[in-house]
């Protein structure tokens, strides 16, 4: 008699100390030439688990944590990526998920900011979007400071509010 040996992918990592049960899998990721991405797997087992990311099925040295980053992204490193989830007895693969790389993206006003006139004491509001590839950040504003606005950095906001005197 032949024996066959069967892995199965929904686990049974309870407390019997079946295979790990993959609770989470990684998502596709895109990220710009010199950036990051991020891949991550959940998982559960009665026993210790051991992590193996893969690109293209290639295993990745070092990446054998639940959570792997991927710094200086390179058009290289654009593929597929798994992770192999191991314990006792066995280990179950995840699906793969994606990375694709892209040159980044001057940013590009689609929205400019309006002139406007208003009356002493009311607020000013200057709204302005853009896109880009990362996504564009507001930096503030350069006001002068007769106005003693001060914006905060890295506003994440496409309005600036300016009070008048």
């Amino acid at each position: 008699m032949a024996a066959v040996l069967r892995t199965r992918i929904d686990g049974g990592g309870g407390a019997g100390g079946g295979l790990p049960t993959l609770i989470a899998q990684p998502a596709l990721q895109i990220a710009v030439l010199g950036g990051s991405a991020t891949f991550s797997v959940g998982a559960t087992s009665a026993t210790p688990l051991t992590y193996q990311w893969r690109q293209d099925g290639n295993e990745i040295a070092g990446a054998t944590n639940a959570v792997f980053t991927r710094t200086g992204i390179q058009a290289a490193n654009a593929g597929s990526y798994d992770v192999q989830v191991g314990n006792a007895a066995g280990s179950v693969v995840s699906n793969p998920a994606t990375l694709t790389v892209s040159a980044p993206v001057a940013p590009l006003f689609t929205t400019q900011p309006v002139p406007q006139t208003v009356l002493a004491g009311s607020t000013l509001a200057f709204t302005a979007v853009a896109t880009g590839v990362p996504g564009p950040r507001s930096s503030g504003s350069r006001v002068p400071n007769r106005f003693r606005a001060r914006p905060p950095r890295r506003s994440r906001s496409p309005t600036f509010n300016l009070p008048t005197p």
